[in-house]
């Protein structure tokens, strides 16, 4: 699957999202691969958070939320994403601004 995912919560967002990804990357391995990113809106009214397709093949439902479809351009052309959790190399690797 190369497909990214997203899903928007309103702000501040939603933890559970972060200590799902986050026991579930640790439980696989911390894959290389695998990453969870996030920001907020410019107008801090919502909070955006996308998996790697890797992660979103393996964990379609962190926090037990449904996530979408992201576009990858889309969040290329963001400023403001934090690594969440993932290698230290995640933003690089995957060219997240």
């Amino acid at each position: 699957m190369d497909q990214w995912a997203i899903r928007v919560e309103d702000f501040p967002g939603n933890q559970a999202i972060f200590d799902d990804f986050e026991r579930l990357f640790v439980a696989a391995g911390a894959p290389q691969d695998m990453a969870l990113f996030d920001r907020s809106t410019d107008d801090f009214t919502k909070h955006v958070y996308v998996l790697t397709p890797a992660a979103a093949a393996a964990f379609p439902f962190v926090g037990c939320v449904q996530w979408g479809p992201a576009n990858l351009h889309h969040i290329a052309s963001e400023k403001g994403w934090s690594l969440a959790v993932g290698h230290a190399s995640a933003r690089e690797d995957f060219k997240v601004p």
